[in-house]
């Protein structure tokens, strides 16, 4: 220590690039998705789609309808499950759109070579959760970097103040090079937490008591102190201020619709909502968030499972979407829902479904352009 006091690291100034922020929510567990976007009752292969999920079959009562243009799909009219409505809504107002079919693929297969032909450990949900979220089958990138933190590598080279945020929680997605020494952002879905004390001896319960010991502890140092000492001590310093940053920025900032933000999903994507609304103050010119929601692994009794989480997560994303919308956000967001694998379109013997390979997916965002279904949807 050389008695001078310790700065925070300053927050690098933002460009004059426009703000933008992608958002992933990972449904774990293996999203029984074609139950969220099935053929609609009026197409021809709903006969067949029946016919093979059986009693895990979409009725035409639970089907809310939509369209779609593209003459390479099997159905004119597909439909979304009727306990997520806000997914119809943003498809219909051209700001959402499902991929269909889509997972972890390293080179074209066949129902007979996949197993041989396939390095990749498939239908297992630490695996496939993984493989998801680095979406690098070929192992190019040498660092097991995330899609999301290898963008944000980009952009930072590139002299944009970037941002990786986890929310009660981080993935492989939202990491970059360690290179570049960026760290993630994580943040409770109930606020952010800042450091406190409990006295064992007394009833002081703040910090005031040990702040003049932790300062002096944390001093700066000289050339010749030592490395990981100092980096600890930087670390420990920076932390804890943008702690506090963090924490004023967020209880100052008010909702439009808070009342919506319910629920495990809701709460998350309150936090969110906050974050991206103060990215100006924050000097924040691209965000990359993560979160989850579990409870998708429907070995038994898949329906009625998909059919109690569809509501929690249809609450999130609408109060989620009216808030990017009533706060001119929505052209600056791209929302992505996914899950590391599908399942299985027959069901089992406990009236569930098992582990399988593709999926569908939902995107949506004011630049998206909605209202389509990517993909060739499984016939």
């Amino acid at each position: 220590r050389d008695g001078s006091p310790r700065e925070p690291t300053p927050i690098p100034p933002r460009t004059a690039d426009p703000y933008q922020a992608i958002v992933v929510l990972l449904l774990r567990g293996g999203f029984d998705s074609f139950n969220v976007l099935a053929p609609h009752s009026t197409c021809s292969l709903y006969r067949s789609f029946r016919n093979n999920r059986e009693l895990l079959v979409l009725q035409p009562d639970e089907m809310l309808s939509i369209t779609n243009d593209d003459p390479d799909q099997p159905c004119e009219t597909f439909s979304v499950n009727s306990a997520i409505p806000i997914m119809k809504e943003m498809y219909d107002n051209g700001h959402g759109l499902f991929m269909a079919n889509i997972g972890h693929l390293a080179k074209p297969v066949t129902k007979g070579n996949w197993f041989t032909e396939t390095k990749t450990h498939l239908f297992s949900h630490t695996t496939m959760e993984r493989e998801c979220q680095l979406v690098d089958a070929f192992q190019e990138d040498g660092w097991s970097t995330g899609v999301l933190g290898r963008m944000l590598d980009v952009h930072q080279r590139n002299g944009l103040s970037v941002v990786a945020n986890g929310i009660s929680g981080k993935g492989p997605i939202v990491e970059g090079n360690p290179s570049l020494g960026r760290t993630v952002d994580v943040i409770p879905a109930r606020g952010i937490n800042t450091l406190s004390r409990v006295s064992l001896d007394t009833n002081n319960d703040g910090l005031s008591a040990i702040e003049p010991m932790m300062e002096y502890l944390n001093q700066d140092t000289s050339m010749n102190s030592g490395l990981f000492a100092n980096f600890w001590a930087q670390n420990l310093i920076d932390t804890i201020n943008r702690t506090e940053y963090l924490s004023a920025l967020y209880t100052s900032t008010s909702l439009q619709y808070p009342h919506l933000f319910t629920g495990s999903v809701g709460e998350k994507l309150g936090v969110v909502s906050k974050m991206i609304i103060k990215n100006e103050e924050r000097s924040v010119n691209r965000d990359v968030f993560f979160l989850d929601m579990g409870g998708y692994d429907g070995h038994g009794l898949s329906k009625e499972i998909l059919q109690g989480n569809l509501p929690v997560l249809n609450r999130g994303l609408t109060a989620f979407y009216r808030e990017m919308t009533y706060q001119n956000m929505l052209d600056k967001i791209t929302f992505v829902v996914m899950s590391e694998f599908g399942r299985t379109i027959t069901p089992n013997t406990s009236y569930g479904s098992d582990h399988a390979w593709g999926g569908n997916a939902f995107v949506f965002g004011g630049q998206v352009k909605g209202g389509q279904i990517l993909g060739p949807y499984t016939k």
